[in-house]
């Protein structure tokens, strides 16, 4: 699992209701008159069924983006790696191209001075 999931895990765990806090809630309830002692149990559990359920959604939810944005990040990095490779391609080109008008170039310099060489000699003798 990635850094960042294991981080967004930790932070969904911070959301959580633990007994102890459904406890409280459930007899502030039964203070205002809102909640039977009775029921008391009963609705513990049921607070903890709902914020786990509610926990596995966010959970699950926060998963998927993660996951959608690493692939997004995956195929961003694969796009610049073939651009990359794209541009590698032009500059080889380039180069290859220059590399023979600089051949070209020699060669047509190299046989423009031969003959001229071959006239100073005659004009010596």
């Amino acid at each position: 699992m990635s850094v960042l999931k294991d981080t967004v895990l930790a932070s969904i765990g911070l959301f959580e209701v633990t007994k102890a806090r459904a406890e409280r809630i459930t007899d502030a309830l039964i203070q205002k008159g809102e909640l039977n002692r009775s029921d008391r149990k009963k609705a513990v559990l049921e607070l903890l069924d709902k914020a786990e359920q509610s926990s596995a959604r966010f959970r699950k939810k926060v998963l998927k983006e993660v996951d959608q944005a690493q692939s997004e990040i995956s195929k961003m990095a694969e796009d610049l790696k073939w651009a990359r490779e794209t541009e590698m391609k032009k500059l080889q080109d380039n180069v290859s191209r220059l590399t023979k008008a600089v051949d070209a170039l020699q060669k047509n310099t190299e046989a423009t001075k031969k003959p001229a060489r071959a006239r100073k000699r005659k004009k010596k003798q």
